[in-house]
């Protein structure tokens, strides 16, 4: 199996029995100032926008940052635009752990007391050590997912009960991708894949994929093996495609990792 990026930078994951190719996501900035009324949030990257946008419906106006899936989040600059943009969010959502340290920069070049941030990467409760990609982890959404709903009853406590239900809506839609990764687990488990890049470890470390290798300077080659070998590949995001939504992004990857898998091992 082989995984990689499509984009700017190229990290294969590769198999011994299959190829995923793991794209990059990346830099833009989407959404528009808040109404009245309207909470105005500003997310670093666009899969916390849409959760976001998901459970604050039309209580929230946000603005992703990392939206353009063609540029390395990686090497992100930030701008004059960027940093008002920030400067006038109610609610900041950022990833931490190193990860967006570009966002500690804009924050402190503007600080406002009234301000709200949260740092997803402080308190999801599935992180792997020294690996800051959680959202792929999709078992610390929930977690994720609710402390962003507290966050957006204390700044607009009279839609409390909406945002609360939209909290439930969100969790149970996240109930398909888990299953998912059960039943590739059930079926798949101890499989032996080449990674070279860790982002995937949050999705082959609880279908039990047996890990092989990790990113190295020779993994461009081994992408075009595995084409040459005629491996099957999948190709996956760093960030969220244009289009897709949290779920949506997370199942189709699934989905095709499943399909890669069966045609690897006749299973």
């Amino acid at each position: 199996m082989f995984v990689s990026k499509k984009g700017a930078v190229l990290f294969p994951l590769i198999c011994l029995c299959f190829f995923l190719s793991l794209f990059l996501g990346a830099c833009g900035s989407t959404g528009t100032a808040a109404s009245s009324g309207v909470i105005n949030v500003v997310a670093a990257e666009n899969f916390y926008g849409d959760v976001v946008k998901q459970l604050g419906g039309s209580h929230v106006s946000v603005t992703s940052i990392l939206s353009d899936p063609n540029i390395d989040p990686h090497e992100y600059e930030s701008n004059n635009a960027t940093a008002q943009v920030v400067s006038r969010a109610q609610l900041v959502i950022e990833n931490g752990l190193e990860y967006d340290s570009w966002m500690e920069k804009l924050l402190s070049a503007s600080p406002n007391p009234n301000r709200v941030v949260l740092t997803a990467g402080n308190i999801a409760d599935h992180k792997l050590p020294d690996n800051p990609h959680i959202w792929y982890g999709i078992n610390n959404m929930p977690t994720i997912a609710t402390a962003i709903t507290n966050k957006l009853k204390k700044l607009d406590s009279a839609d409390a009960s909406t945002f609360d239900r939209n909290l439930t809506t969100f969790t149970t839609s996240l109930q398909p991708l888990l299953q998912k990764i059960t039943d590739l687990k059930a079926k798949y488990t101890g499989t032996p894949v080449g990674l070279t890049e860790t982002i995937f470890l949050y999705q082959t470390t609880p279908i039990g994929l047996n890990v092989l290798t990790t990113i190295t300077s020779i993994t461009a080659k081994m992408h075009d093996d595995a084409k040459n070998a005629t491996i099957p590949i999948v190709s996956v995001w760093e960030t969220m495609p244009v289009g897709k939504t949290y779920q949506s992004w997370m199942q189709g990857q699934l989905d095709d990792l499943g399909q890669a898998l069966a045609t690897a091992t006749g299973k």
